[in-house]
């Protein structure tokens, strides 16, 4: 699982470059299962994870939680 996330980190950090990898076909449904939880406007996660804007923004952040295997709690 922690595999996949930092994939995932990675692919979100990628895809503007590379225009192949969609938010809706790739990313979103592995963020909202495992993040939005807590990542939400509301929740206590500091970031919101709920566009493919926000995910992206916090990509570096994400992998480097993901790889630190403080996140997913």
């Amino acid at each position: 699982m922690k595999l996949f996330l930092f994939l995932l980190s990675i692919l979100l950090s990628l895809s503007t470059a590379y225009g192949q990898i969609t938010w809706s076909g790739a990313a979103a449904e592995v963020i909202y299962k495992n993040c939005t939880s807590c990542h939400n406007p509301n929740g206590i996660g500091p970031n919101s994870f709920l566009t493919y804007a926000d995910a992206q923004a916090a990509a570096p952040n994400i992998q480097a939680y993901v790889m630190a295997n403080v996140m997913p709690p």
